[in-house]
């Protein structure tokens, strides 16, 4: 390989749980760097259980349990939490990269503004480290947030006079989106690169169910932004003539009495599927494997620019995706020619959208079918793998 063997670290302090996609896109990364002869640490939350952590080291990749993102995230003061991200994502980070030859790469999923600052501090007190690359998988913040904010705008100003003082090429934003990290392509002034999404495609290729009627899955974390309220007029108008496959596992600040309620009703009827905790990879497989239609009505304002796993893997299982349009799912759909996303986000208008989908269902598989192949292998480990080694070796 160019320049033989590097040494990876990945930066998570957010990764405490088994839940949701950082887990998966940590071990996924990692096993596939291994594979190719490099060395993998990732540092992560104190907080993760065992069992997942020896699920991580069975793949070859040192694990260091380190961040106390459940202490860090008691603190109220919103200000006392981004002080406590900084320091200790900047300790950590200065603490690796005094300890690694310069033929190496530094990176984390967690491209939020608190780090990258902590990440600008450890950079200017660090001769010649290696390259940093912060992968963004939502927006930081609008740039007219930004411009109202002084406390953005004083952690922005801050971080352009420390990257000043560093090596400024040791810092690459990448994003899964051109529009993701434009605020911070705008204000640091540092590199950007467009990465695709990573998905491992030989656990999710099962056997798919087949049902004469259609099925439809609301898959991840239950929470506000992500249109699970939508789902009792769903369920109400079309839970007799169609199967729905869901996930129960709310958010915390979801976990309400009218989701309660809404779970109560879900589990009582035989016609749906439901699941009451976290899925691991073959019941996550499973269940997307059972679905015909995958229901992703996100708020289009949190999502604008946003990535989805979710939606990534259903286009490359050949699902009908119904989204909204405001959206870059809503724009990749609009790209592929495959059914467009919705425009009116009320219930009624994701219900109205979605009866136009079962109406259309055959030739609608058919078409994602056509395009399945293709998206797979845009957005796979292994191009995500070979865009961070491109970042890597541009410098090295």
């Amino acid at each position: 390989m160019p320049g033989g063997p590097l040494q990876f670290v990945q930066i998570e302090p957010t990764l405490v749980k088994r839940a949701g996609h950082c887990f998966d896109y940590s071990y996924d990364i990692g096993t596939e760097a291994v594979r190719r002869g490099h060395r993998y640490r990732v540092l992560l939350g104190r907080e993760l259980p065992l069992p997942y952590v020896r699920e991580l080291q069975a793949a070859g990749i040192e694990v260091v349990r380190r961040f106390r993102a459940t202490e860090v995230n008691k603190l109220r003061a919103r200000a006392a939490k981004w002080l406590a991200h900084t320091v200790e994502f900047g300790r950590s980070l200065r603490s690796e990269l005094l300890r690694l030859p310069a033929s190496s790469v530094v990176f984390t999923a967690s491209g939020e503004l608190d780090y990258i600052v902590g990440a600008a501090a450890a950079l200017a007190l660090v001769d010649d480290g290696p390259r940093c690359i912060f992968h963004m998988f939502r927006a930081a913040r609008a740039p007219e947030k930004i411009e109202e904010s002084l406390v953005l705008r004083g952690y922005l100003s801050l971080t352009r006079r420390l990257l000043a003082r560093s090596n400024g090429a040791g810092l690459v934003i990448s994003a899964q989106t051109g529009a993701l990290a434009e605020p911070i392509f705008k204000y640091l002034g540092v590199s950007a690169a467009v990465l695709p999404s990573m998905v491992d495609w030989s656990r999710l290729l099962v056997e798919p169910s087949v049902s004469a009627e259609p099925v439809i899955a609301f898959l991840g974390p239950a929470r506000q932004e992500k249109g699970f309220h939508h789902l009792v007029r769903l369920h109400s108008a079309l839970g007799s003539t169609c199967r729905f496959v869901v996930q129960l596992t709310p958010d915390p600040d979801f976990a309400t009495a009218s989701f309660a309620a809404t779970a109560t009703r879900l589990r009582s009827d035989p016609r749906v599927v439901t699941y009451d905790r976290p899925l691991d990879r073959s019941e996550y497989a499973a269940a997307l494997g059972r679905a015909d239609i995958v229901m992703l009505p996100y708020d289009s304002a949190a999502y604008r620019d946003r990535t989805s796993g979710i939606f990534v893997e259903a286009i490359g299982l050949s699902k009908i995706v119904i989204a909204p349009a405001a959206t870059w799912m809503g724009r990749e759909l609009d790209r592929m020619g495959l059914y467009p996303g919705y425009r009116d986000e009320s219930s009624d208008g994701i219900l109205k959208h979605l009866c136009g989908a079962i109406s259309r269902r055959a030739e609608l598989g058919v078409q994602t079918a056509a395009v399945a192949p293709g998206w797979r292998r845009e957005h796979s480990v292994e191009s995500f793998v070979d865009g961070l080694l491109e970042l890597a070796h541009k410098r090295l």
